[in-house]
């Protein structure tokens, strides 16, 4: 009889302990990391060092969506060196095997999803490419349309999907495009905005990146692609115009080819080096499972 009193009354049954993590902190942080807002990042960290382990569910600035992944492991697919050192500061911290843990599983999380082992620069820089080897026919017999629909469609449909970190590299106000800088210095301003909107956002002419420039004439053509100048100014630029004009504007556009493939083979080599580091490190098999 007593025994049952008691059970009814859960006096001494064990309540469940509630998850180390709250799941949506987990998921916020995540998605800072996506959106390569590194101080609002840092600061949940400061107060929540375990969220580097956490694995949450993110989708960046171009639309992919990740699920089960940590911060970490994103920074690391996205190449970005800035936020993967950040991370793996709090990660030694609170459980130094996590970083080899996160590295290890990243690639197949990953890849499984349908993003590959890590973001690729190639549709960007092929982009350019394109643009750069057709433009002297292109202007000599004045195809306005074509150049505009190369630049626009092309580099602007490329420059769409860009990951954080790469839109932030247009707008660092003390890091020249020209000539191609190292990309090594560890202060980064992780500026986006512009006048009206941000990188992503922005509209010119009822367009935005990735226009409809080869669907009407070049009068009347929307969209457009930024284009970092001489300086620091980022231009919202279209591809076709004067021919005096354009030919200045095409040195700035191969300048911004050559600064962007340096930075693409300087971020993957780093991102090769830590994880040829990470992988002699012990192999654990659930990534965020340790708090």
């Amino acid at each position: 009889m007593v025994s049952k009193v008691i059970e009814k009354l859960n006096l001494f049954k064990p309540k469940a302990s509630k998850p180390e993590l709250d799941q949506k902190l987990v998921n916020q942080f995540v998605q800072h990391v996506a959106y390569g807002e590194q101080d609002k990042a840092e600061a949940m960290l400061q107060r929540r060092p375990k969220l580097a382990s956490g694995k949450g569910n993110c989708k960046d600035h171009a639309g992919r969506e990740f699920k089960g992944i940590t911060g970490f492991q994103y920074a690391l697919w996205a190449l970005d060196w800035h936020m993967w050192g950040m991370i793996r500061g709090y990660l030694d911290e609170v459980d130094p095997e996590s970083a080899a843990t996160q590295c290890q599983a990243q690639e197949s999380l990953t890849s499984d999803q349908g993003h590959g082992a890590h973001f690729s620069f190639k549709p960007l820089i092929s982009a350019y490419q394109t643009y750069i080897g057709q433009y002297n026919a292109l202007s000599e017999v004045k195809n306005w349309k074509e150049l505009d629909r190369l630049w626009i469609d092309g580099v602007g449909g490329a420059q769409q999907k860009v990951v954080a970190h790469v839109a932030q590299e247009y707008f660092h106000q003390a890091r020249s495009f020209s000539p191609v800088t190292n990309f090594e210095a560890r202060l980064f301003p992780r500026q986006l905005k512009v006048e009206k909107g941000d990188w992503w956002s922005v509209s010119y002419n009822g367009g935005g990146l990735e226009g409809t420039a080869g669907q009407v004439g070049r009068s009347e053509s929307s969209g457009f692609a930024f284009l970092r100048a001489a300086g620091q100014e980022v231009m919202v630029n279209r591809g076709g115009g004067s021919l005096g004009a354009e030919r200045g504007m095409r040195l700035w556009r191969v300048s911004n080819l050559s600064t962007l493939m340096k930075l693409c083979e300087m971020r993957t080599s780093q991102r090769n080096e830590i994880c040829q580091e990470l992988s002699t490190q012990p192999y654990h098999s659930s990534p965020g499972a340790k708090h």
